[in-house]
């Protein structure tokens, strides 16, 4: 499976920089909105880049999570070897992301509440984000669950394997 997913070394540079260049582009708007709020008095259009910034903040996150999952990935294939953890750690992964998602959305949630009243399209989107959070938590419950009885199913089924070996011998 590993040398499927080979591909060419320029492919992988092109996916790698295009990863790099998202991420950038994120950095400097989000840098840019800060500078920006900085120099700005308190306006209505300060309040209109707050929310950009929060938006920028969100998207640099969901820039992020792909990104360290294809080096984990190019990691595996540049050392042509199988990580048996890998699953653990995008489960990991998504919950710490999920995680930063709800805690970003909390913040603009409080933000604006404070700033403009209760608006109830971020209600809608942080609590689709908590149970987002509340679904990657049972996925990553439920992988655990199966390799733990994986584990001891094979163990078993060793045990019972050699036990038949030493009544042939």
């Amino acid at each position: 499976m590993i040398d499927e997913s080979q591909g060419s070394f320029i492919h992988h540079a092109k996916l790698f920089l295009f990863f790099c260049f998202l991420i950038l582009i994120d950095t400097f708007i989000l840098y840019r909105f800060y500078i920006f709020h900085l120099e700005q008095p308190e306006s209505h259009s300060k309040l209109i880049i707050i929310l950009y910034a929060f938006e920028f903040f969100l998207l640099f996150t969901k820039a992020l999570l792909p990104f360290l999952k294809y080096l984990i990935n190019l990691l595996e294939i540049a050392t042509f070897s199988h990580f048996e953890s890998k699953l653990t750690i995008f489960s990991v992964l998504d919950f710490v992301f999920t995680s930063m998602k709800l805690i970003i959305q909390l913040g603009l949630l409080e933000f604006i509440r404070r700033k403009l009243g209760l608006p109830l399209h971020l209600v809608a989107e942080t609590i689709e984000t908590i149970f987002g959070l509340i679904n990657t938590l049972k996925n990553f419950i439920n992988s655990c669950i199966l390799t733990y009885r994986l584990n001891r199913y094979f163990l078993v089924f060793k045990k019972k394997k050699k036990k038949k070996k030493k009544k042939i011998d």
